[in-house]
């Protein structure tokens, strides 16, 4: 009887055998080398320029809460807010920890709100309330923030999953699945097991300077990259089987005017032809969602001065076929390229008269687009209107009236060879960098 028993639990275990290994999980390590799209800072979810910023924020930094579709979630939240009057309390999860591994505490929250207030971030702090010239929120105990509301009917969960209200505790410092360090060049992301959203699967992500077209391209047939924006191969054909992840098309872009020459949109507008505009990457348009294109008016024509981020490789293609166009119809066309550091400088100035500005979405409705837009023309105060509860009209004029011109939404293609495994984007257009994993060794 014991024999027959053997038989049958060894029978039992050649039929599971195979179904265990199928069901093992993804293998953790692994290193990623991906080309930057633009010069590569220490990610700031204050000041994001381009939608690989915005995935790399997304990847070091957590929010308090997330949308998951149009429903708002707990992350380093353990609940939605609990309401008294005007007062929302938002309890932390449990065990939370930061990139120094020290717990995560609501006195820490709050010192990460409190820089909003000096930063063009400030008008999302929109229907929060002040105190003495801060915000009136305070740490109650480890655990417990309390936010008083200027209207107990906001919507405080929805705010603060806007990527402006990520949990920044400082440079690179955050609560997410990869630490950040700048070195040598190149920004490096690295695995931090006790993220709030768990482990991430890749041990590092390493993102290199940008580069030209033929060299990523080369770069990726030869191997040295593992990604790949502006194509599958330098050559057309590549010689090995190669994943294209189309990315939505989410992040507006804009010709922005220094504010003493938006005089000169009208005519501007009237030359632009978006056409040859998808050329360089972008799916044209004039439109900020479903919302009235802006109307471009003014008369003033002459010399141009377009400023650009050198070692941007959208603006710098870009902003040539613009001035193409311009100098075709005899405008005066002269491209100012400036390193970050200067350009930053250089937009508080009068010395430029147009500049490209992306839009990654700070929360995937066209409303928060409008209101960024409105921040990166540098009128805080109709974004403030905008973020404090306008009503659809003055939303739709507010876009009628942006000082700017929509050109179109980047199109960008993830290209990358099927072992990199469980690329997956959400609807802002953001990979999912701690969901990527490379396989297992015992995995073919």
């Amino acid at each position: 009887m014991n024999r027959f028993v053997a038989l049958a639990i060894l029978a039992l275990g050649l039929c599971v055998a195979p179904i265990a290994q199928s069901a093992l999980p993804p293998g953790y390590g692994g290193v990623l080398r991906v080309p930057g799209t633009a010069g590569l800072r220490l990610p700031d979810p204050t000041d994001v320029r381009t939608p690989l910023e915005a995935t790399v924020v997304a990847g070091v930094y957590d929010t308090l809460y997330t949308l998951r579709g149009n429903r708002v979630v707990p992350s380093l939240a353990a609940a939605l807010p609990e309401m008294e009057g005007d007062i929302a309390r938002v309890r932390l999860r449990q065990g939370i920890r930061r990139h120094d591994r020290r717990p995560l505490t609501a006195r820490d929250v709050v010192r990460a709100f409190r820089p909003l207030l000096r930063s063009t971030s400030e008008p999302w702090l929109s229907g929060l309330a002040r105190r003495g010239g801060g915000l009136d929120m305070r740490a109650e105990d480890e655990t417990t923030i309390a936010f008083r509301l200027e209207d107990p009917e906001f919507d405080l969960a929805r705010r603060l999953a806007a990527t402006p209200l990520s949990i920044r505790l400082g440079q690179g410092h955050g609560t997410g699945p990869y630490r950040a360090r700048l070195r040598d060049g190149a920004l490096h992301l690295y695995q931090f097991r006790p993220a709030a959203r768990g482990a991430p699967r890749l041990r590092a992500i390493h993102i290199e300077p940008a580069r030209s077209r033929d060299d990523e391209l080369r770069a990726f047939d030869l191997g040295e990259l593992d990604v790949s924006w502006r194509g599958a191969s330098l050559y057309g054909q590549p010689g090995r089987e190669v994943v294209r992840h189309a990315l939505p098309a989410s992040t507006p872009v804009l010709l922005v005017p220094q504010a003493r020459q938006r005089g000169r949109l009208g005519p501007l507008a009237r030359t632009i032809d978006r056409r040859r505009l998808a050329r360089v990457g972008l799916d044209p348009g004039d439109h900020i969602g479903d919302l009235p294109a802006p109307v471009a008016r003014g008369s003033q024509t002459g010399a141009l001065r377009l400023m650009v981020v050198a070692g941007d490789p959208l603006q710098e293609e870009l902003a040539a076929a613009l001035a193409a166009r311009f100098d075709e119809v005899g405008w005066r066309t002269t491209i100012l390229r400036k390193d970050s550091t200067r350009y930053d400088v250089l937009v508080r100035t009068d010395q430029w008269d147009l500049r490209i500005v992306q839009l990654p979405p700070p929360l995937p409705d066209d409303r928060s687009l409008l209101a960024a837009a409105w921040i990166a023309v540098g009128s805080p105060d109709r974004a403030r209107e905008l973020l404090g509860g306008a009503g659809p009209d003055r939303v739709a004029q507010a876009a009628r009236e942006l000082p700017a011109i929509v050109l179109g939404q980047r199109q960008r293609t993830m290209h990358h060879l099927p072992t990199l495994r469980g690329v997956e984007h959400d609807p802002w257009g953001r990979v999912l960098l701690h969901r990527a994993f490379l396989p297992r060794s015992d995995e073919p």
